[in-house]
């Protein structure tokens, strides 16, 4: 006989098995009972769909009619044609519905292992109530709890009520089908069965329940994760009832979806998600280092918590010899630095620009007793500043220029981060005792060259320094620690916006970073005044600026709004846009720098300025504006010394000596990218700071060349700003990144602004067509 087509939503199935566990045959008359047996006997039903509150029956193709059954508080049935015998095809109806349930239950292949061939049962308006109950056997195996029939060939017609029965309790339990049998996979769902429907199911069935399931009535043990100190390294065991478990349950437990987890030999235990999350990370390194300790929920040994005090406690470390050219606050950060390296943990020294920090790492290399090679990386035009201050302050010190050249034995060797690049497989081949870097800014970028070289190094202690430890975003922070303490954040950066929560974030950092302002430290610093100097531009100059604009416009739209998806183009608009106003002829050579409003405004400025004796250092990143400014100078100020540092300076210590030993007022003309680190300049008392760059703290680290340890004089500082211009806009995104570095590392208690601030040029993009 056909099978007839069965299609069921869960919802469907749940609420038809709740309905047919009712006396549902009592509501009928005998007759009726008797006419929807032999309907459905005779197989006229070919379609069955089960949805929540109504099923769909269709008939045999020949004579295809359809009917819909609903049960609410009675039971209706409407059909295609309205001389048919509704209620019959009811009952028949109900007769398929229950089979349907009982097959998918028993898994029986055809429908005649339920109806015999031998005619219908002969009672009055009911089915024979089962004197048996259903026998079932459950069994605790890997994949978890199965459920079986203790004998599937003693499952008769006489049972269907108990199938059905069975069919919606082990789908409400959560049971599916696998096999001949059922099988419950959530560990936590086994536990909730075992709890609360066991004892229900053993009055219902004829139930054999092993001893290992009866001991999951138990509640769960929960596995503890214990971390402990292993030489300068961590281990990293679970336990169960404070005992190890061994490493093939291990495995089992780091592979496990769930907090509940069923553990063969030991029956349904507890990991925490959080903890399970730390543990992979762990079990992912080679080598786990005592720091990744801090801050996790994982359970420490007793000697590990002794390090973690000592790591606190600063008072531990001791110098071993005299400073006696460096200031308290100096000393401090090498005691700081030397405790930190003797814990096996990196350190960032973020002291503002001024405060010395090549001294003080100087300080913290005279303190090591050498017994492997130390390596300084530094921008090219600060190696000669690390050879000049160690002759000065540590003259006994053994530091050396290297290049490729030269073996590296135990010494300490400063070379520029090019070189390193260049030299990355001869220097990632050496076991170091310490690596500095210097103007750690560098490595901000971790799919750079260089950043992926520096971490590479194998070293025992890792230092940066930088006075600017974020520029743009939170990732330029990642960039630091991923070098000097790896795995003490996610290895992948777009994941770090976890920690934008300003006390997690900032509790991770905070021992690891030492962070000093002049303020805080350096009471006897002159003040430092800053002024913004509105330009206007000439009427030249604004002609040539609005016709850039319009072109901008025809390119990228009215509103800019196509600058996104064509950025290379639009950064040279930009570019252009800002050199016009500098001045026009560095985009038209041929116009005289009297068109300039900023040459008109520095005139006035260096005039009253040399009038009082200023020496002033004139920053800008246009080269070229530069150098058609110093003819001007020259021919306004005859009397007055114009000095001149570039990428094309050969001599360039020379010229910084010469200027810092001249006496009387004088002009020193700066490229910012190559004077603005690693010089000092603190004779000078006036800064002037040309055009604005996208970057505060690229004009912060200029202005702090005079404004630093040994001046003198007050500083005065002019920002020149072209006003109703791009520039506008420039300097109100440097406030914002200002507020950025202040919020993560200035007090390290602020970090609102993490996870919104972008890339500065980007951000960039949706001001800028308020301003043109």
């Amino acid at each position: 006989m056909r099978i007839p087509n069965r299609i069921f939503s869960a919802n469907g199935f749940d609420f038809w098995a709740n309905k047919v566990l009712l006396d549902w045959e009592s509501r009928f008359p005998e007759d009726v009972l008797l006419r929807g047996r032999k309907l459905y006997k005779s197989g006229v039903i070919r379609s069955v769909e089960l949805k929540k509150g109504f099923a769909t029956l269709i008939t045999q193709p020949r004579e295809e009619r359809y009917f819909i059954l609903e049960w609410d508080n009675e039971i209706q049935i409407r059909s295609s044609h309205s001389t048919d015998d509704l209620q019959a095809f009811a009952v028949a109806g109900l007769y398929e519905i229950e089979a349907l349930l009982a097959e998918y239950t028993m898994g029986f292949p055809q429908r005649d292992a339920h109806i015999t061939s031998e005619g219908l049962p002969q009672v009055t308006h009911r089915r024979p109530a089962s004197t048996t109950k259903l026998a079932l056997q459950l069994s605790l195996i890997g994949e978890g709890l199965r459920l079986d029939f203790a004998s599937k060939e003693n499952v008769a017609l006489d049972h269907r009520e108990h199938l059905v029965r069975l069919s919606h309790l082990s789908r409400k339990a959560g049971f599916f089908k696998c096999g001949n049998g059922f099988l419950l996979s959530s560990p936590y769902r086994i536990w909730v069965f075992v709890k609360q429907h066991l004892p229900k199911w053993k009055m219902l069935f004829d139930l054999t329940v092993p001893e290992s399931v009866e001991k999951l009535l138990r509640d769960p043990e929960v596995i503890r994760i214990q971390l402990d100190k292993v030489g300068s390294g961590l281990s990293v065991q679970a336990t169960f009832l404070k005992k190890p478990i061994d490493s093939a349950l291990q495995k089992h437990l780091l592979k496990a979806k769930d907090e509940w987890v069923l553990l063969p030999g030991h029956g349904i235990v507890r990991l925490a998600k959080e903890d399970q999350q730390v543990w992979q990370q762990l079990e992912g390194l080679d080598h786990v280092p005592l720091y990744l300790s801090i801050n996790t929920p994982l359970e420490r040994s007793e000697e590990l918590e002794a390090w973690q005090r000592s790591l606190l406690d600063l008072d531990g470390t001791l110098l071993e010899k005299e400073h006696p050219l460096l200031r308290p606050y100096q000393i401090k950060g090498v005691r700081w630095i030397k405790h930190l390296l003797n814990h096996q943990c990196g350190a960032l020294l973020a002291d503002e620009m001024g405060l010395g920090k090549t001294a003080q790492i100087l300080g913290v290399l005279s303190e090591m007793s050498l017994t492997k090679p130390v390596l300084l990386l530094a921008p090219a035009t600060v190696v000669s500043v690390w050879e000049t201050e160690a002759a000065h302050f540590y003259p006994t010190l053994n530091l050396r220029k290297w290049d490729p050249t030269m073996p590296l034995d135990s010494g300490i060797y400063v070379t520029s981060y090019s070189q390193a690049r260049r030299s990355a497989k001869k220097l990632q081949a050496v076991d170091f005792q310490c690596v500095i870097l210097d103007e750690a800014q560098c490595i901000k970028n971790p799919k750079s060259k260089i950043a992926q070289v520096c971490c590479l190094l194998k070293t025992d202690g890792r230092i940066a320094l930088t006075g600017t430890p974020i520029e743009n975003a939170l990732s330029d922070i990642w960039s630091l620690f991923h070098f000097l303490m790896p795995g003490l954040f996610h290895q992948n950066v777009k994941a770090l916006h976890e920690h934008a929560n300003r006390v997690a974030f900032q509790q991770k950092i905070a021992p690891f970073v030492l962070r000093r302002t002049k303020k805080e430290v350096l009471r006897e610093l002159p003040e430092k005044v800053e002024i913004a100097v509105p330009c206007f531009l000439s009427e030249k100059q604004q002609h040539l600026y609005s016709q850039w604009i319009e072109s901008g416009k025809a390119v990228f739209g009215n509103t800019f709004e196509k600058a996104k998806d064509n950025r290379i183009h639009f950064f040279a608009l930009l570019t252009r846009l800002r050199q016009i106003a500098c001045d026009p002829g560095l985009v038209y050579p041929d116009r005289p720098i009297q068109q300039s409003a900023k040459w008109v405004m520095l005139e006035k400025l260096l005039c009253e300025g040399f009038q009082n004796g200023h020496k002033v250092l004139i920053f800008s990143q246009f080269l070229q504006f530069l150098l058609r400014l110093k003819p001007a100078i020259q021919k306004a100020f005859p009397k007055v010394d114009c000095f001149e540092l570039n990428g094309k300076t050969l001599h360039r210590k020379v010229i910084v000596d010469a200027f810092q030993n001249h006496r009387g007022p004088c002009a020193f003309l700066i490229s910012l990218k190559t004077g603005g680190t690693g010089i000092t300049l603190n004779t000078a008392d006036s800064v002037i700071l040309l055009d604005s760059w996208w970057n505060p703290f690229v004009e912060q680290q200029a202005i702090d060349r005079a404004h630093r340890i040994g001046q003198k004089k007050k500083v005065f500082v002019y920002r020149l700003i072209a006003t109703q211009t791009i520039e506008d806009n420039v300097y109100k995104l440097q406030h914002a990144k200002s507020l950025l570095s202040d919020a993560v590392i200035g007090n390290l208690s602020d970090a609102s602004l993490l996870e919104n601030h972008f890339p500065a040029v980007l951000q960039c993009l949706r001001p800028l067509q308020n301003v043109l």
